[in-house]
């Protein structure tokens, strides 16, 4: 039997399917309050917060490997902080799910 598989580029989320996600990990509202709360200070320390992480993450040889030129490792950089800061903005609608997506 073949299975079906959605490339990820368009699979579009339905509100149900989204709320079946957040019960998944026990997102509630409480959360969103929680993240948007984070929002200000993730804007003022980002870059530190992406810096110390990438520096840890580029100790390991395997990931070194990986983020092995410049480029690559200022794209994910910056689709990290991008992330940082949608995630703490407290939307989580279509623009959240496709950059989550499609990062």
């Amino acid at each position: 039997m073949e299975e079906h598989i959605v490339p990820i580029n368009d699979l579009n989320l339905s509100e149900k399917e989204r709320q079946i996600r957040k019960d998944y990990v026990d997102f509630t509202g409480r959360d969103v309050v929680l993240l948007k709360e984070l929002n200000g200070l993730i804007h003022q320390h980002a870059d530190a917060i992406i810096s110390k992480f990438y520096s840890h993450l580029l100790r390991f040889d395997k990931t070194r490997a990986f983020l092995s030129d410049e480029e690559t490792v200022k794209k994910v950089r910056r689709t990290q902080r991008e992330y940082l800061l949608m995630l703490t903005g407290g939307e989580y609608d279509d623009e959240y799910y496709t950059a989550c997506i499609t990062g």
